[in-house]
């Protein structure tokens, strides 16, 4: 019986040329101002999306830029949130990019609204390019890729968040967290390598959301049973598997060295009395979501109402999308990558539904689901379900990526177009 071989490593993940990059981005750029389609005055003077947290975000907006002012902490005000005050950054303040723009604010070169509106469609713009960075970086197709960051930019998840959440919508560092995770798999990158990648993403995710740093890491791990996987499939050696791991291990341990003195500073600082989300269904995605959507961008679509909170029902797949890709994945073989893939995909999107299954926002079946495991351990037990939807959708523009790129004839390509074409609709 011959000996598995670990995996080459003379293959290697080209980054995208950065001129495809800029024009993705120039894309996505339009994309997101056709989608908001307000005029510039809108832009300028008024807070685009719903009202409700978006107060809290201008707060910040306002507060950064005057503490560093006044010399005063930046972890702690007695402000807001009477009488225990409030842990700035344990909220939503999203300090690495409010705080430049609550200098420009504090400058009085940006006005508030307009700075809001950046923080929260700037992040829209740079997770779709940073998707399609990542999948270029991936799949080393660039038109396949383009066509899975078109389906990431117009995701249920980026269009609910931007109407209220803008600490939400940076979301590509993980984007690109994930494209470096799969770099450091196959093509056996050292642990050094990868701690001078995983610190810098990190200390972005964690200044943008604390949240999605924790669910970062957990689909990461999620992934790394790939190689398990292969190891016993038996094309994988069991000593390779190892070696990745204690190298994912050892970067691991170097972020975490950074991030703790920082988590420290945060756990010390006093703050304001904390409730789980875990407790509220409404933050869940229910199994009707992934084939009604909760609302257009600009008019809620009338007698649909799957939950309290429109924002946190971003589960949309929608028949066209769910039906093209069984033909793909059924039609023709797939390969050993895009099932992987969807696998994976399947995986997070079941820790998406949360703790127990919900058929609707108000049928609850009482069926438990493995989400429910966060609802009793320390610190995971404040995840929010739905927040793991970004992987989901980042996984399944990948999975189109790679289906555009097996495919070589002139009609699979064209219904491949026409599929992606209407989903997007």
């Amino acid at each position: 019986m011959s000996r598995p071989s670990p995996p080459s490593p003379e293959i290697r993940f080209r980054p995208p040329k950065l001129w495809d990059v800029a024009l993705f981005g120039l894309a996505a750029m339009a994309g997101v101002v056709l989608i908001v389609h307000q005029p510039a005055s809108v832009w300028l003077n008024q807070v685009i999306g719903l009202r409700g947290d978006s107060t809290i975000y201008l707060w910040f907006l306002s507060w950064w830029g005057y503490a560093l002012a006044h010399g005063l902490s930046l972890a702690h005000t007695s402000l807001v949130s009477y009488p225990w005050g409030n842990n700035t950054l344990w909220d939503t303040s999203v300090p690495l990019v409010f705080i430049p723009l609550s200098l420009l604010v504090h400058a009085h070169l940006l006005t508030l609204p307009l700075a809001y509106n950046l923080a929260t469609f700037g992040g829209w713009w740079f997770s779709a390019t940073a998707a399609y960075w990542s999948l270029a970086y991936v799949s080393r197709q660039r038109l396949a890729s383009a066509l899975g960051a078109g389906l990431v930019l117009l995701c249920a998840y980026l269009a609910n968040q931007a109407l209220g959440h803008t600490d939400l919508m940076w979301v590509g560092f993980g984007f690109i967290l994930f494209a470096v995770m799969v770099e450091f798999v196959r093509s056996s990158r050292s642990a050094g390598w990868l701690a001078a990648r995983l610190v810098p993403v990190g200390l972005c995710l964690w200044l943008t959301n604390q949240e999605y740093f924790v669910t970062a890491q957990i689909m990461v791990l999620i992934g790394l049973y790939g190689p398990v996987h292969q190891a016993i499939r038996g094309r994988r050696s069991w000593s390779s598997v190892l070696t990745l791991l204690r190298r994912y291990l050892e970067a691991l341990a170097v972020l975490a060295l950074v991030v703790l003195p920082l988590a420290f500073w945060q756990l010390t600082t006093p703050d304001q009395p904390f409730r789980p989300f875990s407790y509220f269904d409404v933050y869940q995605i229910n199994a009707a979501n992934f084939l009604v959507p909760v609302h257009t961008w600009i008019r809620y679509l009338p007698g649909i109402r799957l939950t309290g909170n429109p924002m946190e029902q971003d589960g949309f797949l929608g028949p066209v999308f769910l039906a093209g890709l069984a033909a793909f994945e059924w039609g023709r073989r797939a390969n050993p990558k895009e099932r992987g893939v969807l696998a994976w995909s399947f995986a997070i999107l079941i820790l998406a539904t949360g703790d127990f299954l919900l058929a609707s926002a108000s049928v609850n079946t009482r069926i438990p689901l493995p989400g429910i495991i966060f609802s009793v351990l320390p610190i995971l037990k404040d995840i929010v379900f739905d927040r793991f939807m970004w992987g989901v959708f980042w996984g399944l523009g990948l999975a189109a990526a790679l289906i555009y790129s097996r495919l070589t004839t002139w009609r699979g390509r064209s219904f491949f177009l026409v599929w992606v074409g209407l989903t997007m609709v």
